[in-house]
């Protein structure tokens, strides 16, 4: 146990005039009253790379997600080189732990791929993949409990129909949706519908529901709930008009309180060519989704969107990119307030593809675009994450001229403000080329970001991630004193806990002059008085928290009543 010593930085005739200040503040302070930490950003850094996957096989499409103390759970596609198979694989890290080993999801010795995963802050996870069952491929699924392990996979399709491209999401109740195409054939006609299923919170998941109409191509379905765990859940998907090539955005919703998915409607109006859909909601249910669509003045694809209030029809829509120059695959995402991000690929005046974004205040309307990465080098595979309180990152793969391969790049947004500047967070190695990044943040601002990375040389192709430290350690079982008596050794203690990196230091400050460092320290005071007492802990890339208590000193013996502050 660290004791204190005299903070030589101190006025000592401020700390003994603060001694003197007694009778008036002791009336009134007989409890600690305890502030809420405050968490220093002054160095946030993307770290290093870690290859989280064995070698040796083929692996790739990883998705990653993060609970709310900033534990993290990646899934990817594992196939066997040399083998017609391959399974579906997961790691955990704990915050502030290292990644432990991977470990499948699906049954070995079968054919699986695409996996999608969703996941709550207490870590309760939902991953689905399609699965072949020797004739067609069905819906696998398999559920975690929150602070448990995933279960077995189980069917979740119709088995009478082969199924593809499954999605599924996880709201904050433990109500999960998952959707996914089925072929069905009919009249010796092979049709695609989207179906779904619902699971309660605590409970499998339901029987499959048609959610499209039965009489087009209904393809490549996404999902997502709101941020509140009201029940509310929206899908969206291309539908292929028959044969005629014509092509719309239309969406299903499920608002809090129906049992399942309402009628679908058209979302991209009545002239077609809309494809690539995705969709995300806030914490009330509102909705924004997105789309390509074949502008033909331009004679390019431009970007569009339509917000649902709840309750109400989609709004008409509208372009989010500029006319000329093919902008394509969009992504959406909505913190709880309603503020929304989406992001895009559109070739520049050099026909150079770049990642372009847009944001929307909630409430408001969306701003121009504006280029996240550079001018001269192309950029693909836009994927972002926002969290609850509207902090956003952005990541996609880039040409890198120096080495002449695709690296890993990303931008972060903070609440309210602009994003920052493009930063390379994958290695710089003429033998690495990397694939389908996705990316995850927690409500500290603390994120991840996956990959997967091809070795050119020997070919072999592992998942990576890497952390971005944004916020200093979490100030875990802080422990001040009510009250003490002068001269009275009292102890306080702290567990500092940061997602990222170790913690380097905790600095006590007593309040009247006097310092110690430690998880576990004490101190004696000399006089009576209220003490406001501040913790603050350091990470090693410099995020510091701060969190503060007061302590009341009096002449009276015996032991001191211990508060407990839990950040």
């Amino acid at each position: 146990m660290n004791r204190s010593t005299p903070a030589p930085h101190k006025d000592t005739r401020a700390a003994r005039r603060h001694r003197g200040r007694v009778h008036a503040r002791f009336l009134v302070a007989l409890a600690a009253i305890f502030s809420a930490p405050g968490v220093g950003r002054a160095a946030p850094t993307w770290l290093p790379p870690d290859v989280i996957s064995l070698g040796g096989d083929t692996c790739g499409v990883p998705q990653v997600a993060m609970q709310g103390d900033g534990s993290v759970t990646v899934v990817w596609l594992r196939t066997l080189i040399g083998a017609q198979s391959a399974h579906i694989e997961a790691v955990d890290r704990p915050a502030g732990a290292t990644y432990a080993p991977p470990y499948p999801l699906s049954d070995s010795g079968t054919s699986v791929y695409d996996p999608a995963l969703a996941m709550k802050t207490d870590g309760e996870a939902v991953v689905v993949w399609p699965w072949w069952s020797g004739n067609v491929y069905w819906i696998q699924a398999a559920i975690r409990p929150a602070d448990g392990t995933f279960g077995p996979p189980t069917i979740i399709s119709d088995p009478s129909w082969s199924a593809d491209r499954s999605t599924v999401t996880l709201d904050p109740s433990g109500r999960a949706v998952a959707a996914w195409e089925i072929n069905r054939v009919e009249q010796n006609r092979s049709n695609i519908y989207v179906h779904a299923s619902v699971k309660a919170p605590g409970q499998p998941f339901g029987a499959p529901q048609a959610v499209s109409q039965r009489s087009d191509f209904s393809m490549g379905p996404v999902v997502d709930s709101d941020r509140s765990g009201l029940g509310a859940a929206v899908i969206v998907w291309s539908r292929l008009l028959g044969r005629s090539g014509s092509s719309y955005a239309d969406a299903a919703v499920k608002d809090a309180s129906d049992e399942g998915f309402g009628t679908p409607i058209t979302i991209s109006g009545p002239v077609g060519d809309a494809d690539h859909v995705d969709v995300a909601l806030d914490g009330t249910g509102n909705a924004m989704a997105v789309w390509q669509r074949w502008h033909t003045t331009s004679e390019s694809w431009r970007i569009q969107s339509s917000f649902r209030a709840t309750g109400q029809p989609f709004s008409a829509p509208v372009y989010l990119s500029t006319a000329g120059r093919n902008a394509f695959n969009p992504r959406v995402a909505m913190d709880r307030s309603g503020n929304a991000v989406a992001v895009w690929q559109k070739r520049d005046a050099n026909d150079m593809p770049r990642i372009q974004a847009s944001v929307r205040p909630a409430g408001g309307r969306f701003g121009p675009p504006e280029f996240l990465s550079p001018a001269g080098v192309d950029a693909w595979d836009p994927s972002v994450a926002m969290n609850d309180s509207g902090t956003t990152v952005v990541v996609w793969r880039q040409w890198d001229n120096t080495y002449s391969r695709y690296r890993v790049f990303a931008a972060i947004r903070p609440p309210g403000g602009p994003f920052g500047s493009a930063t390379a967070i994958s290695e710089g190695d003429p033998n690495f080329m990397t694939y389908g990044p996705s990316a995850a943040i927690d409500e500290d601002g603390n994120a991840i970001a996956t990959w997967a990375r091809l070795h050119w040389i020997v070919r072999d192709q592992v998942v990576e991630a890497v952390g971005f430290d944004a916020a200093g350690p979490k100030l875990l079982d802080l422990w001040i004193p009510f009250r003490g008596a002068i001269g009275e050794e009292l102890t306080f203690s702290v567990r500092p806990l940061d997602t990222w990196s170790s913690v380097v230091s905790t600095i006590w400050d007593f309040g009247d002059g006097y310092t110690a460092e430690g998880n576990l320290v004490s101190h004696a005071y000399v006089a009576t008085g209220v003490y406001d007492v501040t913790v603050t802990s350091t990470d090693a890339v410099g995020n510091t928290s701060t969190a503060s208590g007061s302590v009341v000193i009096d002449r009276l013996g015996g032991a001191p009543r211990q508060g407990r502050f839990v950040p």
